[in-house]
């Protein structure tokens, strides 16, 4: 029996409780990343100077308001005229993608932007059709994977395509009675993706799979509003997971110290340089400081995700409390064991430039989306467009193109965060409780 039969077959079993189903939920989990494979890929799937553009249902759409993958790899491939076009809409599916009358279709679109890669996300509007909607879930997919690899929209090649599963469906109680059994569906498409990618030789990241151990947890937070539809940071969690499957080369910051040497013991993503003690702890001076991520919203992260955010870790300091400074800025500060297991740096002025990037990218997301779908089309395209304002309108959409397109050009000739160069860590007087 094939994998994606079992799942099936499994999908079918009657709702229960208890250990058994817990067991079932398991299985379903664990088989999904089996069969369909790693995510990761050995190296960079999106590659610099690359044009990629996001197409698929809601989750793709609402991508477009976080921009936390873009920006990452904005970040990553400075500098190299990489671009990013989402034409994701919400409520598409593989084979129900309504649009208003004359709209400009699709593969002119691409064409405009010349493809290089198409990040295709579909699965979680059509799970809604459970088991026996997978063979029309199949063909349909396949032959958008044959459309697009019959077209070369940069005018040299078929476009890279990288196929995204759906996301988990979260529990939130009340408001998800049926969560156990929509993720069963889930599970079920997204192996069915990952089996289209393999046959295709295309490239996969399944996503269902973290997110639901993630959201299995006991603790840490909330990552949808509504059990399927992404909040702020379950889109900075996905960016993450995209980034480390697509983009291995892009390395988080963890530098590691030891203050009796002193000396780097582990540089990952920062090039240490000079370490040396001065009065009360350390200094370390970097060579290269690149982009780091922007920092996730909020303080607590799941701890599959600990690993993505930027760390300092130094060991056999003196009992006491210590303060990092960066660039002369106070960025953190926590005691003896807990620099020795490793403190994240989501404040440091590097990480507060790299939020105000993302925030300039969310902007360039806006005028181009502006310019491919302007909330009034019936003046563009439909009945009004003969009408003064109409006949005004398309000049104005060329101008947002323009505007995207320069602001893009602006943020990727954005230089790496300048003066974080030089860090200081020094011990710090308890603090007095009152």
């Amino acid at each position: 029996m094939k994998t994606l039969d079992f799942i099936a077959a499994l999908a079918r079993l009657p709702n229960g409780k208890g250990k058994t189903m817990k067991s079932v939920h398991c299985i379903l989990a664990a088989l999904t990343v089996a069969s369909c494979g790693a995510s990761a890929v050995s190296k960079d799937a999106i590659e610099a100077g690359d044009s990629v553009v996001v197409v698929g249902n809601t989750f793709a759409d609402q991508m477009r308001k976080h921009c936390y993958f873009e920006t990452m790899v904005q970040q990553r491939f400075a500098g190299s005229g990489t671009s990013f076009r989402n034409l994701g809409w919400a409520g598409d599916t593989l084979a129900v993608r309504a649009r208003p009358a004359n709209f400009p279709p699709e593969d002119e679109t691409l064409s405009q932007h010349g493809a290089d890669v198409i990040l295709v996300c579909f699965g979680l509007g059509e799970a809604f059709e459970g088991v026996s909607g997978l063979a029309a879930f199949r063909r349909d997919y396949q032959g958008l994977i044959d459309h697009y690899r019959s077209r070369k929209y940069n005018g040299a090649s078929p476009p890279r395509l990288i196929l995204v599963s759906p996301i988990a469906y979260e529990d939130l109680g009340e408001l998800t009675p049926d969560h156990a059994s929509m993720n069963r569906n889930l599970a079920a498409y997204a192996a069915a993706i990952g089996e289209l990618a393999a046959a295709n030789g295309l490239a996969f990241v399944d996503l269902h799979g973290p997110l639901r151990a993630m959201m299995s947890e006991p603790a840490p937070r909330q990552m949808t509003t509504n059990g399927i539809h992404l909040n702020q940071y379950g889109y900075w969690a996905v960016g993450q997971l995209l980034l480390a499957a697509l983009v291995p080369s892009a390395e988080t910051w963890r530098l590691e110290i030891d203050a009796a040497a002193p000396a780097v013991s582990k540089s990952i993503g920062v090039t240490a340089g000079d370490v040396h003690a001065v009065a009360g702890g350390l200094y370390i001076e970097l060579d290269a400081v690149p982009w780091p991520s922007p920092p996730p919203p909020g303080e607590q992260v799941h701890e599959a995700l600990s690993a993505r955010c930027a760390t300092l870790v130094a060991k056999n300091l003196a009992d006491g409390r210590y303060a990092l400074y960066i660039g002369g800025e106070r960025a953190v500060t926590a005691g003896r064991e807990a620099w020795a297991r490793g403190v994240r740096l989501d404040t440091s002025p590097a990480h507060v430039e790299s939020e105000a990037y993302r925030a300039k990218v969310i902007d360039k997301n806006w005028q181009s989306f502006y310019a491919w779908r302007a909330l009034n089309q019936v003046h563009i395209v439909g009945t009004r467009k003969k009408s003064p304002s109409g006949r005004a309108l398309p000049a104005e959409l060329i101008e947002f193109s323009k505007l995207a397109e320069l602001k893009e050009q602006a943020i990727c000739a954005l230089d790496a965060p300048a003066g974080c160069r030089e860090w200081k860590l020094v011990a710090v007087p308890e603090e007095r409780t009152q």
